[in-house]
């Protein structure tokens, strides 16, 4: 009885664990880019995150940040030096289509070089 409760429990757990452990399990690389991030607001490149003729488009992205921090925008407003979600150097994750297409970046005003924004892209 006690080996029948546990291969239950081990079952009803074990997809848990998993979604913790491995988010990237359920979707598909299919691109890479690498964004030089200066005093102009830059975005990804749009055949880059939805490629032409492809019936996919850009799900999820994983990223890191190394030169300096960078202030974000999602929408129509860019951000400046200044004005934006600041994101320091080091690693995160983004999701949805309409937020990929439409973040924008821009170099902090504490740098005076560029950042470097590599970037995994899934579907």
């Amino acid at each position: 009885m006690k080996r029948i409760f546990l291969v239950i429990v081990l079952i009803l757990c074990a997809p848990n664990t998993f979604a913790q452990d491995n988010i990237t399990r359920f979707f598909v690389s299919f691109g890479f880019e690498t964004l030089s991030v200066g005093t102009v607001s830059s975005t990804f490149t749009r055949a880059t995150i939805e490629p032409p003729g492809a019936a996919y488009r850009a799900n999820m992205i994983e990223f890191s940040i190394e030169g300096c921090p960078i202030r974000y925008r999602i929408g129509a407003t860019a951000p400046t030096a200044t004005v934006g979600v600041l994101m320091l150097e080091g690693n995160g994750k983004m999701f949805g289509w309409d937020n990929i297409r439409d973040i924008k970046f821009i170099r902090d005003t504490s740098c005076t070089a560029n950042a470097t924004l590599s970037t995994q892209i899934y579907r």
